[in-house]
């Protein structure tokens, strides 16, 4: 990484125009969907690094240790004001990126403050100490450079685990799972290893477990479970903000969009999700567009296991009929 300073620029983005022009119920739907979606940033930050949730949870300690205001943080720590202002451009860079790599490129970026400068930060409280001195190596180093198949120099969280599997490992797995018409795109692999036996945990995304863990099959190398329950907690949080978005829905259309993603989060099916967004096409030009759940491979080196991605947009009338 260079030495100089992230550079990084922050706008304001206000929804209120747009939202003052929605009907009480299309307010309380755009409500809910942001909730649902909001919820599933955990979920994002565990499949881009180990450590992203705790990093996202340390910069939202220091935020509310100080009550918001950075320059009573400065004052107390006493730390440098150019090593704070860095570490506030990481801090953006990674909110925005949903983590510590970037989202185009997949390359990691660290703070380019002195490591005592971050103690020093840290010190704003001990919730904040604590935190802070079980992330710094993750952190501040390098590496992983970047995003990719398990090695010394890259990491990837489809593939988590103290085991790295090899690129022939996971394509073995990935055959099984097609062999039986599992779809691929919410799951990921952990390789563990006991005496006498490896095995490959299919992580699978879902609410509940069920018959947890389940044989489906064999490598040459190992036995195949599927393990359900998957970012668990954070998927019910989601399906309790779709419920409630779901009472106000403009349509039956839309109350079936979400009932079908709710299905499928609940039980880690596929196939209500694909449902979901056959009707998603079908309701055509909503006052708030959404797009929800595990879409986009782009960011498993095998390019078939998906990132979360939750997203709420409020129409602009007049722009749409300049189209």
């Amino acid at each position: 990484m260079s030495s100089n300073r992230l550079s990084t620029h922050v706008g304001c983005l206000s929804a209120k125009e747009g939202s003052d022009k929605l009907t009480p119920r299309q307010q309380l739907y755009a409500h809910f969907m942001s909730r649902a979606a909001w919820h599933g940033t955990r979920i994002i930050l565990r499949q881009v690094s180990p450590e992203s949730i705790h990093i996202f949870d340390y910069i939202l300690e220091l935020y509310r240790a100080c009550d918001g205001d950075w320059d009573s943080l400065q004052h107390e720590t006493q730390v440098p004001p150019d090593d704070l202002a860095s570490f506030l451009e990481y801090a953006v860079l990674f909110l925005s990126n949903v983590g510590n790599y970037y989202g185009h490129g997949d390359q990691k970026f660290v703070p380019q403050v002195p490591v005592n400068s971050m103690r020093q930060i840290s010190t704003i409280s001990s919730v904040a100490q604590n935190m802070y001195h079980e992330i710094e190596q993750a952190m501040m180093t390098c590496p992983p450079f970047g995003l990719g198949y398990p090695s010394e120099n890259l990491q990837s969280s489809y593939y988590p685990g103290d085991a790295p599997m090899s690129q022939a490992e996971i394509e073995a797995v990935s055959k099984v799972l097609d062999e039986r018409s599992i779809d691929l795109k919410n799951t990921r692999i952990s390789r563990s290893e006991r005496p006498g036996e490896t095995s490959y945990n299919v992580l699978q995304a879902s609410i509940n477990a069920g018959e947890s863990p389940l044989k489906i099959g064999d490598t040459d190398n190992g036995t195949v479970y599927i393990v359900r329950g998957d970012h668990s907690k954070e998927l019910t949080n989601i399906c309790n903000a779709l419920e409630q978005a779901q009472r106000h829905a403009a349509n039956p259309t839309q109350e079936r969009y979400i009932h079908e993603l709710r299905n499928s989060f609940n039980n880690g099916e596929m196939e209500p999700y694909k449902e979901s967004q056959r009707l998603w096409v079908k309701d055509q030009r909503p006052a708030v567009e959404t797009i929800m759940g595990f879409v986009e491979p782009y960011r498993d080196p095998s390019g078939v296991r998906a990132e979360f991605e939750g997203l709420v947009a409020i129409v602009d009338e007049d722009r749409t009929l300049l189209l």
